[in-house]
């Protein structure tokens, strides 16, 4: 279930199953910039995880919409030094961290609390 306030600016055009594991909501403001937010809930196997990632990657790229948000606790860190402050466990999604790293590293996707926080030391 998505919900959006009353007064929210956006209307939703559509939304639909892209896995079984991700919901997308694709919306449009009064001024005709449209926005589509892909929720993501991932398995905990590291493979079905990326196969996730890449589905939901690819249908982003595909649908033609410029705004476009992920949303998902990956439950790792992007940055250690700046990410892990006083954590103490292992790191166990390295493919995760990996294969969302190359989306940044290409431009395609921004960290959006480390570009507005960029040295809080914090999970991101």
């Amino acid at each position: 279930m998505v919900l959006i306030r009353i007064s929210c600016p956006f209307s939703v055009i559509r939304n639909y199953e892209v896995t079984p594991f991700c919901l997308s909501v694709k919306m449009v403001s009064a001024s005709n910039q449209e926005l589509e937010i892909a929720f993501v809930y991932n398995p905990n196997d590291e493979m079905e995880k990326i196969r996730n990632l890449k589905a939901v990657v690819t249908q982003l790229a595909d649908n033609g919409c410029t705004n476009q948000l992920i949303i998902r606790d990956y439950n790792f860190s992007m940055n250690r030094d700046l990410d892990c402050v006083g954590y103490s466990g292992q790191h166990p999604h390295h493919a995760s961290r990996d294969f969302l790293f190359g989306l940044q590293e290409d431009d395609v996707f921004i960290d959006v609390y480390r570009f507005l926080y960029p040295y809080d030391l914090s999970y991101t």
